[in-house]
C-alpha cells in the first residue's frame, strides 16, 4: 500500500476513531447500549474506509465470502445509527426485545443467502462490485436471481436514508421534550448528534450518487470512491474533536421523558391557577438563578405533577418550561449589565443562571433582539 497524503489522511482518521472507541469502554457511561452502538458504526466507517485502501492497493485477504459482504453492509448502517441515537437519549440499559427485526434485512442479505447460494455473488461482484452484474464485460451470462441479488446495492442506500429520516425525526421530538422538562438544555449533546447524523446522511449521498453514476454510465472509477471516504474519514475527525473537547459527551445520556396532554385531566381553570402561583413561586424566590433548575423540582414545590404544570405552561402561558425560565434570566441580565456595565458578560450569564456563553446569546437574541454586547453598547 503507497502511503501518500491522502491515505495517511485516512488511516489518522481510523486511529481516531479507535481512539474514541478505547475511550468509550475505560469509562462506564449511563447506557451501556450507546456505547455498543457507537462502537459498531465507528467500526464501520473503519471498515468501509480499509476495505476501500485494500481494493485500491489490490489486496486479498483470501476469504472469498467475507470479502464479498461488504457490499451489503450499509444495511447495518442505518440501524446502528437509530439505536444509538435512541439509547443515547433514552438513557435505557436494557436492549428493547424487537431490536434483531433492524439487523433482518442484513442477516439474510449478506449472511444467509451467500451462504445458502454462494453463486449469487460472481468473481467479479466480489472484486469490483456487485453493480457489475450490470454491465458488459462479464465472461458468463448473468442470471436472473444475480440481477435481484445485485440491486439490493441500490436498495441498501434507500434503507439508510429512510433510517436517517427516522432518526432526525426523533431527535426533533427529543429537543422538543427537553424544553419542556429542563430550564438548560445540554445543546453541545443535541447539537453533536445534528451534525452526526448530517454528516452521516451526505456520506450515503456521496455514495448513492457515485452508484447512480456508474450505473447509468458504466464508467467505473475506483478513484471517485474518494468522493465518499473523504467525507466519512471526515466525519471521524469530527467525532474525534467532540470527545476531545466535550469529553462526556459521549457518555451522558438523559432519560426523563415528556408525557402528552391528550388524556389529561387538568381543566382550564386548574391550568390558570397553577400557572399564576408558578410565577409567583419563580419571581418570588428568583428561582430562576438556579442552573439545574428542573420542572420536577418547581412541580414538587407546588405539590402538582410535573404533567399537570408542563401543560399549565403551555396552555396558559403559550411557552415551554425552558423559555419561560430564560425569560426571567434574560430580564434579570439586563438590569445587570445595566447596573454593572464592567462585569464580563459571560460572568453575567452564569449569575442569572445560564450554563453557557452560546445558550445566553441565543436566549438574549431571541427575547431582546439583539446580543448582550450590542445592548450593552445601547445601554
Amino acid at each position: 500500500m503507497k502511503l501518500d497524503v491522502v491515505t495517511a489522511f485516512i488511516l489518522l482518521s481510523i486511529a481516531q476513531g479507535f481512539f474514541v472507541i478505547f475511550m468509550l469502554w475505560r469509562t462506564q457511561p449511563v447506557s451501556k447500549y450507546s456505547r455498543i452502538f457507537l462502537t459498531a458504526i465507528i467500526f464501520c466507517f473503519a471498515w468501509y474506509q480499509l476495505e476501500f485502501l485494500m481494493v485500491r492497493s489490490r489486496g486479498d485477504i483470501g476469504v472469498y465470502l467475507i470479502y464479498g459482504t461488504r457490499y451489503g453492509s450499509w444495511l447495518l448502517f442505518g440501524p446502528l445509527l437509530w439505536l444509538y441515537i435512541n439509547s443515547y437519549f433514552s438513557g435505557r440499559d436494557v436492549l428493547p426485545s424487537k431490536v434483531i427485526y433492524h439487523f433482518i434485512p442484513f442477516v439474510v442479505f449478506v449472511l444467509v443467502i451467500p451462504l445458502l447460494n454462494i453463486e449469487l455473488l460472481t468473481w467479479r461482484s466480489v472484486d469490483y462490485g456487485m453493480l457489475t452484474v450490470f454491465d458488459s464485460w462479464n465472461n458468463k451470462p448473468i442470471t436472473v436471481p444475480q440481477y435481484i441479488y445485485g440491486s439490493i446495492f441500490f436498495v441498501q442506500f434507500l434503507h439508510a436514508f429512510v433510517y436517517m429520516i427516522i432518526s432526525s425525526a426523533f431527535l426533533s421530538k427529543v429537543e422538543r421534550d427537553l424544553r419542556q422538562q429542563y430550564s438548560n438544555l445540554d445543546e453541545v449533546a443535541i447539537k453533536w448528534h445534528r451534525i452526526f447524523l448530517r454528516t452521516s446522511a451526505f456520506v450515503i449521498l456521496c455514495v448513492s450518487s457515485i452508484i447512480v453514476y456508474q450505473f447509468l454510465t458504466q464508467d467505473y472509477r475506483r478513484m471517485a470512491d474518494y468522493f465518499y471516504v473523504i467525507p466519512m474519514s471526515f466525519t471521524l475527525y469530527l467525532l474525534h474533536y467532540y470527545a476531545i473537547k466535550y469529553p462526556n459527551l459521549i457518555f451522558k445520556t438523559i432519560s426523563e421523558r415528556l408525557e402528552k396532554y391528550e388524556k389529561s385531566s387538568l381543566g382550564s381553570s386548574a391550568s390558570s391557577e397553577y400557572a399564576q402561583k408558578l410565577k409567583a413561586l419563580i419571581e418570588s424566590r428568583k428561582l430562576y438563578l438556579q442552573r439545574e433548575l428542573g420542572l420536577s423540582d418547581l412541580a414538587n414545590e407546588m405539590g402538582i405533577s410535573t404533567h399537570h404544570l408542563s401543560q399549565s405552561i403551555n396552555e396558559i402561558l403559550n411557552l415551554n418550561f425552558y423559555e419561560l425560565i430564560n425569560q426571567y434570566r434574560v430580564e434579570e441580565a439586563k438590569n445587570k449589565i445595566k447596573e454593572e456595565a464592567d462585569k464580563p458578560l459571560l460572568q453575567v450569564a452564569f449569575e442569572v443562571g445560564f450554563n453557557n456563553k452560546a445558550s445566553f446569546n441565543n436566549a438574549f437574541k431571541k427575547h431582546v433582539g439583539m446580543t448582550p454586547s450590542k445592548y450593552r453598547e445601547s445601554a
